[in-house]
């Protein structure tokens, strides 16, 4: 590892409020490419730790402009900095709000499959028999599946879930409302993958489209003043979310994509202020509600405010705008979510924006119903579960999103050896996440050593093909990760696009998998010996839900806590010119 010292000359106290878009930007990429090299061994006159807190606060503050570093934009005047300067052809279509599939067609065989890689097909019966008729030839499409009712009116992915969890559960309720719009085609007789953009959708006109079957309709642009128009036409689509800007002289590609750009467009919900809570640099956030006023909601989430009840929704982000409790303001937001449990529904907002003080009549839950059917999301939780996905703070500090890369090392480093010899014979405890981040997939034991954790990752091949640490226990290649604080010991969730853990194109989603108790056995330059005694219990699936939920990959994971009690060792094998660490169970309880 390198130990050269570089001065980055890039400030640390920064009002991140007065930087400029373009600038915020700037700061947000070079503390990426920062946290990268400190990972590589770079020593700079920077720490992990200050790295990661102004990483957030400037996500934060990006956000808060409506401009989300995974690629989605909500201001028009945001969407040249994620598009670039350099003069390019773009498809704008509209964003459906609906469930993103990938078609397959061999053939008289259809099969239809989910972003997470879920045969979804039996659940549409009426629409595969479409899907034949389009073509005699093989083909691979992606599209979008869209609900309808019986007037013709689209409803939201709310309404596709729910139909789908009718079909899981036994029921058979028609499909004949459902419809698949077609937007590429990365398959046809052969492989399209390498084609541009352009040249793909050509092939689209091969297909014999219906009024079940549509393909996506767009606009193709090459003159950059015509942007800004071309957007706002396809968000202001019947049933539209926003706007989909496609660079169309790009290759293809699975998962996020960078050559894209969504723009979101946002809800407006007219709230009371229930708490203000001030700031520093005379910014100020705001927990808000509306009224509440159905029997079924959470009492939990009910609040007396002079005399009437309100349901509170949650706080907004930080503001420059100074108003009082009591004052009615307007905000705007992404998404409303539904949450249902044994003692009720409540209701949370996603990256809500203060617009402006009003004098209008608030909204009520009714509102809330009509936004979570169009572009939000209803959760249950069970009665042990009751799990949400992670608000960030600023003290709160995630790992970086080059995590999991293979670090090669002659010698076990120092510090982690002086961890360990110090707490040898000690029982402490330890935990093991599986972390995901799109297709990748990793196995990370953290181990608390006084008021840090030293951990290692084992590498788990890919979400398609998970290596099953419940029963794979031998020459398990991996690395070593640096000290981390002990809040990662009971940390599970999904942590956002180009947070710490995750990537720019994927969020990163944690699932605890093992836990309890380790003591080191023996600690040499190259070995370390290390027992382990699990606890017994069940995963908490429900984070899996949350990303399916979220349209995320996620693999499959055994219902119990996997039982790793035995004798370990992580040794440093010198293979050819490479030093490769492995982990090995050497006997069983």
């Amino acid at each position: 590892m390198v130990n050269w010292y570089f001065p980055t000359g890039i400030e640390k106290e920064v009002d991140v409020t007065r930087l400029s878009d373009e600038n915020l930007i700037y700061y947000d990429n070079q503390m990426y490419n920062l946290w990268n090299k400190l990972e590589e061994g770079y020593c700079f006159d920077w720490t992990f730790l200050e790295v990661s807190k102004l990483h957030n606060i400037i996500l934060n503050e990006l956000l808060k402009r409506g401009m989300d570093p995974g690629g989605h934009v909500n201001r028009l005047d945001n969407v040249k900095y994620f598009l670039g300067n350099s003069p390019a052809t773009y498809s704008i279509e509209k964003k459906y709000n609906g469930f993103h599939v990938s078609v397959h067609k061999k053939e008289n065989e259809v099969k239809i499959f989910s972003e997470q890689r879920k045969d979804l097909t039996n659940s549409f019966p009426t629409l595969v028999e479409e899907i034949k008729k389009l073509s005699e030839d093989k083909f691979i499409l992606d599209g979008e599946l869209v609900p309808f009712d019986e007037n013709g009116n689209q409803l939201g992915r709310n309404e596709l879930m729910k139909y789908i969890g009718a079909i899981e559960s036994g029921k058979q309720p028609e499909d004949k409302n459902i419809k698949l719009f077609v937007w590429d085609i990365p398959y046809y007789q052969n492989s399209l993958e390498n084609l541009i953009f352009l040249k793909r959708i050509e092939f689209l006109k091969k297909l014999k489209f219906s009024d079940r079957v549509i393909e996506t309709e767009r606009k193709i642009i090459d003159n950059p003043n015509e942007l800004e128009k071309a957007i706002k036409l396809a968000s202001e689509l019947k049933g539209s979310e926003g706007a989909i800007i496609k660079n169309a002289y790009s290759s293809y590609k699975t998962g996020e994509n960078s050559d894209w750009v969504k723009f979101r467009n946002l809800s407006s919900l007219n709230v009371i202020v229930l708490k203000k809570n001030s700031k520093k640099d005379n910014l100020f956030n705001y927990l808000v509600g509306v009224i509440s006023d159905k029997d079924y909601i959470d009492k939990s989430y009910v609040v007396n405010f002079k005399g009437n009840n309100y349901l509170f929704l949650g706080h907004t982000f930080n503001t420059k705008e100074d108003f009082n409790e009591g004052d009615k303001i307007n905000i705007l937001v992404e998404e409303i979510w539904r949450h249902e449990n044994k003692n009720g529904v409540h209701y949370s907002i996603h990256k809500p924006r203060v617009n402006n003080k009003i004098e209008e009549q608030l909204d009520n839950i009714d509102k809330l119903e009509k936004i979570v059917t169009s572009i939000g999301v209803s959760i249950k939780h069970s009665e042990i579960e009751n799990n949400e996905v992670l608000e960030f703070s600023d003290e709160e500090y995630f790992e970086n999103s080059e995590e999991g890369k293979e670090i090669q090392v002659k010698n076990f480093p120092q510090k982690m050896q002086e961890d360990f010899k110090e707490n040898m014979g000690k029982w402490n405890s330890y935990v093991m996440q599986v972390h995901t981040r799109g297709e990748t997939l990793h196995y990370d034991i953290r181990h608390k050593v006084n008021d840090h954790l030293q951990g290692i990752t084992l590498f788990g091949r890919s979400i398609k093909d998970r290596l099953k640490i419940e029963n794979q226990r031998n020459n398990i290649r991996s690395t070593i990760k640096l000290p981390q604080p002990v809040e990662w010991l009971k940390f599970e969730g999904i942590t956002r696009k180009g947070g710490m853990g995750a990537t720019k194109q994927n969020p990163g989603v944690f699932t605890i998998i093992s836990k309890g108790k380790y003591t080191i056995k023996d600690v040499t330059d190259h070995v370390i010996r290390i027992q382990y005694k699990s606890d017994k219990g069940e995963i908490n699936n429900s984070i899996n839900d949350q990303a399916e939920k979220e349209g995320l990959k996620y693999p499959q994971l055994p219902g119990d806590l996997i039982d790793l009690s035995g004798d370990y060792s992580w040794h440093i094998a010198h293979i050819g010119e490479d030093y490769i660490i492995l982990f090995d169970r050497l006997k069983k309880e």
